[in-house]
């Protein structure tokens, strides 16, 4: 009985034995997995910082030129063959074919780089005329003509990436006008709409009819207003003041002509007006 016993205990045994080692074994090859999916991260770490090291570099000297919007072209194309070497860096592709695709993304960047900068002179004029007319408010509050001279913007940038200078600045000039339009009726969208708005009213209510010297008032000062800003739009303290006054001269004469049919119509009669402006 107790050497039945014994082997019980000893074959209890071996199988705890062989569970343990089968726990053993499992947490080994799962540390052994770990260590070496650190090592391959380490590894992959490694090969993108020697392989897009350049790459990295030109980017960032393209972006620091806009080249994404000076250079369209080639910066695309750079973006895409970086693209496709992080891709084919992650499936473990031919490192070859990693280091072509870097390869061909630092000359794509630079070359985007290059013609960024050109358009830096080349496009001096459009440049500073697109960056006024964006500062108005022209996307938002000009934005039919915004497009237009967007579209001859991006035809003028194409024409540089293909070294076509004389047709790169013919488009300049067509931009830098349809920016300059848009930069200033944005300017008088800001500083006029409201009054334009009341004088519209004004004149469907027939204002002109009933108050005609305060209504004609109002009509000046807008006119005076918009010649300001016309010829000096970045001087803008006396077109302001001239539309607020036309703004409230505007209000005015809708006032004074609703009081003129009232007495008109002996809804309020002369003595009654009297006696409100004495109060």
């Amino acid at each position: 009985m107790r050497l039945g016993a014994v082997n019980t205990v000893g074959f209890g045994n071996m199988r705890e034995l062989r569970m343990v080692s089968g726990k053993g074994f499992i947490k080994f090859s799962l540390l052994a997995l770990l260590l070496l999916s650190a090592g391959m991260s380490v590894a992959q770490d490694e090969l993108r910082r020697t392989f897009f090291k350049d790459a990295d570099a030109a980017r960032a000297a393209a972006d620091a030129l806009d080249a994404r919007l000076l250079s369209p072209r080639a910066y695309s194309a750079g973006a895409d063959d970086y693209e496709d070497a992080e891709e084919g860096l992650e499936r473990g592709r031919n490192i070859e074919y990693v280091r072509r695709k870097t390869s061909d993304a630092e000359a794509n960047f630079k070359q985007a780089a290059e013609t960024a900068e050109l358009a830096k002179t080349v496009l001096a004029q459009v440049m500073k005329s697109r960056q006024d007319a964006a500062n108005a408010r022209a996307p938002e509050l000009a934005r039919e003509v915004w497009d237009k001279a967007q579209r001859e913007f991006g035809n003028a940038i194409r024409y540089l990436e293909r070294g076509d200078l004389k047709n790169a600045q013919k488009n300049d000039i067509e931009a830098t006008t349809f920016y300059r339009d848009a930069e200033l009726i944005a300017i008088k969208a800001q500083y006029l709409n409201e009054t334009r708005q009341l004088m519209a009213d004004a004149n469907r209510a027939r204002v002109d009819r009933f108050a005609p010297i305060t209504y004609g008032k109002a009509h000046q000062l807008l006119a005076d207003a918009e010649r300001e800003l016309k010829e000096n739009r970045y001087d803008t303290d006396l077109p302001r003041s001239l539309a607020r006054q036309a703004n409230y001269e505007a209000k005015h004469a809708i006032y004074l002509s609703e009081v003129v049919r009232s007495v008109r119509d002996k809804d309020l009669t002369v003595e009654d007006l009297v006696l409100q402006w004495e109060e």
